[in-house]
């Protein structure tokens, strides 16, 4: 590819939520990996390009040759002279791009060809740390050297931590309070259980 931090490029329909993109072998990224590409947006009555960070939802792998209905024979001959016509589409959901207002979500679909990078720590770091007091809840999952950070100010009222069973909610609730306390918050704690 001409510029070595791409690692594919949109293609088929788009719209403003989703796109797939065809991946370079060997740059496959993993599921709920980040991603960036540029978007043209309205902001303000002016069409803009925008950076826009994306999550990988979903890989698929095709190879022509061995498409349902194929006989064994033909892929077993296929697979052993090692010939590899794989393709692999991602496909991403949109999360935004930052504006004075916070993140925002464009309101167009990237066009097809579009190239798509791997989004660097530091503009990952832009949409989950805060500027001011923030609480540290740990480090994100598919890139550990990025920390990600609640805002104090939005625990003013009302808080839920909502998962399946086993999730890790007693966890992040208890790393949330070790946190508060840390910044002088007062927490009250219910706890029929016993977890803290």
């Amino acid at each position: 590819m001409p510029n070595e931090d791409t690692i594919g490029r949109v293609v088929g329909e788009t719209n403003a939520s989703n796109f797939q993109f065809t991946v370079e072998d060997g740059e496959e990224p993993a599921v709920f990996e980040y991603v960036k590409l540029k978007i043209n947006d309205e902001e303000n009555g002016e069409r803009t390009e925008k950076p826009v960070l994306a999550q990988v939802t979903d890989i698929q792998r095709r190879d022509p040759a061995m498409e349902d209905g194929t006989p064994i024979e033909a892929i077993e001959t296929v697979s052993e002279q090692g010939l590899n016509n794989t393709n692999t589409i991602a496909t991403a959901q949109v999360i935004g791009y930052l504006s004075p207002t916070g993140i925002t979500r464009p309101r167009h679909a990237a066009r097809p060809g579009t190239p798509v990078k791997k989004a660097p720590d530091s503009f990952l770091e832009d949409f989950v740390t805060v500027d001011r007091r923030g609480l540290e809840i740990g480090p994100m999952l598919t890139r550990e050297s990025v920390t990600a950070e609640l805002d104090i100010a939005g625990l003013n009222r009302h808080l839920a931590i909502l998962a399946a069973t086993g999730a890790g909610k007693s966890h992040t609730a208890g790393v949330i309070i070790e946190e508060l306390l840390e910044n002088n918050a007062s927490v009250l704690a219910v706890d029929p259980h016993g977890d803290y």
